[in-house]
């Protein structure tokens, strides 16, 4: 749900003359496509996955797609969360920008907030478990996009072309930590 706060984005980007697309499992066809963006199922996706394999499987056919058809656009535009994004970006050769649904999060953010965060999620955030997690989730492409430390993926987004965050700089934490060069709180 948090994929909503996007739509304005989209709807600026459609008046400027843009096309946008997403690349999302199969519940989220009718907003995106009400949202006048255009929607991209995952490639290969089985039909009825099993509920503890979603995420993975989410993954590995994200991006699977996004290596096929990310040549066809510009920009690269990716949850902060996908910390696949910004490689993906790399190897096809293209602009990126980052989005933050939430607080955005680099070093001083994540060292803060680790401990409020729920066990695993704790615990993939730490080296050297970090790597062991990012092998697990990448699977083959761990190699071909070389991620090997999750937390080095999300917190190095200062490097992004463009980091967009939908909160404020006044309620993000450690906002001063953030290079006003590439980061947008708004």
């Amino acid at each position: 749900e948090h994929i909503l706060t996007s739509f304005n984005l989209v709807k600026e980007l459609k008046k400027r003359g843009h096309n946008v697309a997403y690349i999302i499992s199969e519940e989220w066809e009718n907003k995106v496509t009400e949202a006048g963006a255009l929607y991209i199922p995952y490639d290969n996706y089985p039909i009825e996955p099993k509920k503890h394999h979603i995420n993975r499987l989410q993954f590995r056919h994200c991006v699977e797609t996004t290596l096929r058809v990310g040549y066809e656009y510009d920009c690269i535009v990716f949850d902060a969360d996908f910390y696949a994004g910004a490689k993906i970006a790399h190897k096809l050769g293209k602009k990126y920008i980052r989005i933050y649904y939430d607080i955005a999060y680099n070093t001083a953010t994540i060292k803060k907030f680790r401990r409020y965060l729920p066990f695993f999620k704790r615990l993939s955030l730490t080296k050297p478990f970090s790597y062991f997690f990012a092998l697990g989730e990448a699977g083959r492409y761990k190699r071909e996009l070389n991620i090997s430390d999750i937390v080095n993926e999300l917190t190095l987004s200062t490097i992004s072309d463009l980091n967009i965050s939908f909160v404020s700089k006044t309620f993000q934490p450690e906002n001063t930590s953030f290079p006003e060069k590439n980061h947008v709180f708004t």
